[in-house]
């Protein structure tokens, strides 16, 4: 499935794609549920109304320069999926949108994770995580 990446001025990146996931219960908006250090952020935001997700949202802050990279989503049942390499040099946020289209998702908890140059090893702050949930 095609996606699309948009580049901001800011030096947020926004890219939307399709995610593929069981069916399962879900809540609506989960809000933003991040993990933070002196300098770092990585956050998950859930949208949806009733039992649908409609998007997964990840997005990360870094005070200091930094390098491009991936965001990894996890969840249940396995559920591993990687976003596209992303430009971001730090200084500001860079996001990823996965885009669920009122999906109904498996009831658990989902984390998504920072890495730099999208190395599988070197993730560069903890989870920001929620869970979905009936």
């Amino acid at each position: 499935m095609a996606r699309k990446i948009v580049i901001s001025l800011v030096t947020a990146a926004v890219a939307v794609g399709a995610l593929a996931a069981t069916s399962g219960t879900a809540f609506a908006d989960s809000g933003n549920k991040c993990t933070k250090t002196a300098n770092t952020s990585t956050c998950i935001n859930i949208r949806g109304t009733g039992l649908s997700v409609d998007w997964i949202t990840a997005t990360h802050h870094n005070n200091h320069p930094s390098g491009p990279g991936k965001f990894h989503l996890t969840g249940p049942a396995g559920l591993s999926a990687w976003s596209p390499m992303l430009p971001y040099a730090g200084g500001g946020n860079v996001q990823y949108e996965w885009n669920e289209h009122g999906r109904s998702m498996p009831s658990g908890r989902y984390c998504v994770q920072w890495f730099v140059n999208g190395d599988s090893k070197r993730p560069e702050t903890g989870q920001g995580c929620a869970t979905v949930h009936a």
